[in-house]
């Protein structure tokens, strides 16, 4: 599903999955509402998404911070997918596909979102299901 917005005067666009949670997540973060933009925080040169999921964060501080590069990680396949779609045009976002952890290993998310990618986990939650 793409969800319209508005930066700087210029109407853009991002995808997310089709269903109410994702739609409510996207647009709170590039319409600005999920961030607040501190603006005493400047010369900002670096920012870290983990858990990057379809890129609504890597793609709004791109357009916040445009000299900034943006390294978004995402272990699940459909997110990461959107992820690199939404940020292809964003030459300072750095997506990869797999997660952080306290050590290396390899290793499944073990428990897939019971509404959305974004609830997936290694943990289980009442926001999971047994899935992987």
């Amino acid at each position: 599903m793409r969800l319209p917005f508005e930066w700087d005067g210029t109407t853009r666009e991002i995808e997310c999955f089709d269903n109410w949670l994702s739609r409510v997540v996207s647009a709170g973060i590039v319409e600005g509402r999920s961030y607040v933009h501190l603006k005493f925080v400047t010369g900002v040169k670096v920012v870290m998404d983990i858990g990057a999921n379809v890129g609504a964060a890597a793609l709004h501080f791109s357009l916040l911070y445009p000299e900034a590069r943006i390294f978004a990680f995402e272990p699940a396949k459909a997110p990461y997918e959107l992820l690199t779609a939404n940020t292809r045009d964003r030459a300072k976002v750095h997506a990869y596909n797999f997660g952080l952890f306290s050590s290396d290993r390899d290793g499944v998310l073990l428990h897939s979102g019971a509404i959305d990618s974004g609830t997936a986990s290694v943990g289980r939650s009442d926001m999971t299901v047994a899935e992987s």
